[in-house]
């Protein structure tokens, strides 16, 4: 009271009836408005993380567990699919040349897989030729012999030539059957005496085609350059015999 009798109450904060007025909290908490106050500071709880998208730690070494979240005192986890170290989870192999095979590494808990070469058969070393080949994996394997062939009595597996008999400008030089009994002929060609022509230089022309042509001013006569009467001109024609008609 005051000299006057005048009576002074004084009124002290109630503390917090839950939390506190700090708004700081530990690792893994954060601080929440609780609704009460102490006086007129609001009073704060401290409340574990949410740590949303956060989970439990997943096993297994195909798992990137690095990213971690604490709530309050549990550690949180989100993981992720390790790229695969060989292969993938689902490889495209080509069924024809490749299998499909385990490897020893993991995206996450999917087993991850490689193509592996299938090896090429052996092709078969035949005396008569091959009678059947596989081009199935001819790009990889080349033809592969599966078939021998056989050879007919009188026919030879050396037996080379062309299938059609000679032709008017060959002459037949040989003959042979080969082991599918198929004659096959030997050809040269004919030459130029054989062809009723005269050789120029390799070349088969015309009894009476001149060689190389004739010089200026002179003209082929029968297989005979040869100056027209009165041009005889020792510059033009003097270089071949030439006939003054």
């Amino acid at each position: 009271t005051d000299a006057r009798g005048t009576l002074y109450e004084r009124c002290d904060p109630k503390p917090c009836p839950s939390g506190s007025t700090s708004s700081t909290c530990d690792s893994g908490y954060t601080a929440q408005l609780n609704g009460y106050y102490a006086g007129t500071a609001p009073c704060y709880s401290c409340e574990a993380k949410a740590c949303t998208g956060y989970g439990t730690k997943k096993e297994g070494s195909g798992w990137d567990c690095s990213d971690t979240c604490l709530a309050g005192t549990t550690t949180k986890y989100k993981c992720v699919a390790k790229a695969c170290a060989e292969g993938s989870v689902t490889p495209n192999c080509d069924s024809i040349n490749y299998n499909t095979v385990n490897t020893s590494s993991y995206s996450g808990d999917s087993l991850c897989k490689k193509c592996s070469l299938i090896p090429c058969p052996a092709s078969k070393d035949c005396a008569y030729g091959c009678k059947t080949w596989d081009t199935s994996r001819q790009a990889i394997c080349g033809k592969i012999c599966t078939e021998c062939g056989t050879c007919i009595s009188g026919g030879s597996a050396t037996c080379t030539g062309q299938a059609t008999a000679c032709g008017s400008t060959q002459v037949q030089t040989a003959s042979c059957t080969d082991c599918s009994g198929n004659t096959l002929y030997t050809c040269r060609a004919k030459s130029c005496a054989e062809l009723g022509q005269k050789d120029c230089n390799g070349s088969c022309i015309a009894q009476t085609a001149c060689c190389g042509g004739c010089a200026s001013g002179a003209v082929c006569s029968n297989g005979i350059c040869v100056c027209p009467t009165g041009k005889v001109d020792l510059e033009t024609c003097g270089w071949v015999q030439c006939y003054v008609k």
